[in-house]
Parts: structure tokens; sequence; C-alpha cells
């Protein structure tokens, strides 16, 4: 993932030498252990309703192999998985210089990304994965901060930076205040985040019994305890059910565009997420993409890295018009879901040619070891690796085994493709 451009005007809290932004710091170092990104959600498995997902075939479990010096590291998942979903490069968001809300902290708090370890700088590390703790902790310091402000607004820097000295004079940061019931759930999911099996399992339902509006234990038991994809999908409702009870119903319009800035909305996006994948599983794409598309609606800087499904869908659907504007929206992204998913577009629309032709040229400076697994030439692993870096032969195996349908399912595509990758 490349760095996150920044935008041409900057909130208080992304200033150098700001005083909140160093408290955010000094708060966060405590538990973060230097988390690099906001997570979308930590140490997400898989589960019986992930196994029809577009281009089904296993992913790989090599070892990631080193790339070019300087690129990213990309989350990937485990199988019976949808089409692997690069860690997302979030679109900036413009703020005015007077924009002091703890929710504009909080979202540059996740912007900095390298909390304990990379001191006044605010440029996130490249090379360098977030460990699942390291999400999940940073995920749990933007939550007490979330609980430190209350809904208090600032009019200026001086009156944050004196809030901030206040609070932590007084101990406050971290927070000591007694948890609300859905606090105390949302706790249990963040240990249930870095626990597996039985374990995990026990922790959602306990989560559920002291809270029934957390979302994130209904997503833990879709995908860790459901036994067939109906009681996934059953779960997944009801995820976004209490996520929706969870908000304040004036998010869904006053917040929309910035969403994923407002911790308590993490949970509903992440059940969203899951139900919108379950039911493209199941069959039911029209609903699917409802979901897709109001999630992008809600957070077009789209850190849950949506458009990465979207993209799938919308081949397998043939919504090409849709598709092409959902590439240019993210024509700056690198990935091989993008690039090979415009050259494949192009194919599709213009047939073989100088545009298709150049398209596919970009998709293979991006990834060149890519037409090797789709053609078959090289052999799908059972499972995809932890990590993959950004032209890696790990990179192209998960890609490819998620563009496995779309791509053999176009006419013409794999002897034009095989025309351009000689063996």
């Amino acid at each position: 993932m490349k760095k996150k451009e920044p935008s041409k005007k900057k909130g208080a809290a992304a200033k150098g030498g700001s005083a909140k932004a160093g408290a955010a710091k000094s708060a966060a170092g405590k538990s973060a252990k230097g988390g690099r990104t906001a997570p979308s959600k930590p140490g997400k498995s898989s589960s019986p309703s992930k196994a029809s997902k577009p281009g089904k075939a296993a992913k790989a479990s090599k070892s990631a192999k080193p790339a070019k010096a300087g690129k990213a590291v990309k989350s990937a998942k485990s199988i019976p998985v949808k089409p692997i979903r690069p860690k997302p490069k979030p679109t900036p968001v413009e703020r005015d210089e007077d924009d002091f809300t703890p929710a504009s902290l909080i979202a540059d708090l996740a912007g900095l990304g390298d909390l304990a370890d990379a001191g006044a700088s605010a440029e996130p590390l490249e090379d360098v994965p977030a460990s699942k703790d390291e999400k999940v902790g940073l995920e749990k310091v933007m939550a007490s901060l979330t609980q430190i402000f209350g809904g208090k607004d600032f009019m200026s820097d001086a009156e944050l930076d004196a809030f901030l000295d206040s609070k932590i004079a007084s101990g406050e940061i971290p927070p000591s205040a007694a948890l609300d019931p859905l606090d105390e759930a949302q706790s249990l999911i963040y240990e249930a985040w870095n626990s597996e099996g039985v374990v995990k399992v026990e922790l959602a339902h306990r989560a559920l019994d002291m809270c029934a509006d957390c979302a994130d234990a209904y997503v833990i038991l879709a995908e860790e305890d459901a036994k067939s994809k109906d009681a996934a999908l059953a779960l997944y409702r009801k995820g976004v059910e209490a996520g929706k009870r969870a908000l304040d119903p004036g998010h869904f319009s006053k917040s929309a565009g910035k969403f994923w800035d407002i911790m308590e909305t993490r949970p509903y996006m992440r059940a969203r997420l899951g139900l919108a994948e379950c039911l493209w599983d199941i069959g039911k794409k029209d609903e699917a993409l409802e979901h897709l598309r109001e999630l992008m609606r809600l957070n077009p800087s789209d850190d849950q890295g949506v458009r990465y499904i979207l993209l799938q869908c919308l081949l397998e659907s043939g919504a090409d018009e849709e598709l092409g504007a959902l590439l240019d929206r993210y024509g700056d992204d690198t990935s091989p879901e993008i690039k090979f998913t415009h050259a494949l577009w192009m194919f599709r629309r213009k047939g073989p040619g100088a545009q298709a032709d150049a398209a596919l040229s970009a998709a293979l400076r991006a990834n060149p070891h890519v037409p090797g697994f789709l053609l078959k030439r090289k052999k799908l692993s059972k499972r995809i690796p932890a990590s993959a870096l950004e032209g890696s032969e790990e990179e192209a195996e998960a890609y490819a085994s998620g563009a496995m349908d779309p791509w053999h399912g176009t006419l013409g595509a794999l002897e034009w493709l095989s025309q351009h990758s000689p063996a």
C-alpha cells in the first residue's frame, strides 16, 4: 500500500507538533504497540458462508518472496474466501482548518498509524505489516479516545490542548470511567479477535450476554460458529440490526462520507459487509450489491476494501458501466484487483487493440506473475499467505484465485492474455 496522500487542508490534529496529536500518540503508545493502520477487522477468519464467493478457486500459501524495495504489504485471508481484499488505500478527506472535533482527531490518529514507533513523524511505515495485536490495540485506543471526548467539540487548538492536559493530569488518559454494557461487550470482542476456536466463540456469546447490541459478536459467530450459509446469513442480519440500534440515527445522514472515522460505526460496517458477502454467496446478488454500494456511499475512502469485492461482483453481473466508473474512481490504485480488472473490462468493451493492450501492459507492470496463474501454467495452492508483498507471486496467486471465473468466462480473454504473456 502506498502512503496516504495528504489532503490540501489538514485538520489540526495532523499539524506538526500539534499538542492533540502528541497527546493522542502518548495515550496510544501505551497499548497500541505501534499499530500502523486502523483495522477493518483484526483476525477475521473463514466461515461456511464464504465458500462460494465469485472466483472460488483456492488461494496461495507460500511464504512471501522479496519484492521491489519500498513496496508495501497487503492483508490476505484464509480459504474458503471471497476474492482477496488488499489493504485499502484510504481516499483523503478534506477538513476545514477549524475542524477540531473528536471525530476528526480520531480519524487523524488512524491516519498517523505509526503511533508508538514513528516518533514525531506522521508518515506511515510502508514495509512492515501491523500485527493482529497492533491492530486490535490501535482500535482499542481509538475507542478509548472516543469515550474520553464524550461528544465534546472544540473551538480551537488551545481549547483542545487544555482539555487533554486536564484529562492527563486527572489520570483519565487512558480512561478510567466505568464502561456501559456495550463498551464492556466490545472489550470482550477485542479479546476474541486475539483468540481462536472455542475460546473465540465463547467470548462472542459472553459479549451478547452483556449487550444484545454488540454487532461484532454476531459477526464472529457467523464466521466461526455457523453450521450453514443460512445460519450465517441470519447471524449477519442480526449483527446489522444490532449495529444500527447502537448508533445515533443521525449518523446515517450527517456522517455519510466519513462513516468509518466514527468508532462506534465500525461494528455496523463490519456486519453489513459480512451480510453482503453472504448474500452474494447464496445467490441473492441484487441485495448484496445494494449493501456494497451503500457501504461505499457511507465510506468512500473505503478503509474496509469494499471496492475489491464490488469489482468482482460487478464483473460477474456484467455491470460494465458501473464497473468502469468504479475503476476510474480508484485509478491510482496499483493492486492487481484494479489493474487486471481494468484490462479485462477494456477487453470486454473494446476487444483486443491499442486501449486494451495498454491497460494490460499497465497491469503486467504492477504484477507480471498474474498470467501464470490465470492461464494455469502455475498451480494454485490450497491456502493463501498471511501477507503478500506488492508485485509478488503470492499477491498474484491470491488475485488469480478470486478472478478465475470472469477471466475464463470472457470469450477470447485468455488467448489475448497468453499472447501478451509468453511462457
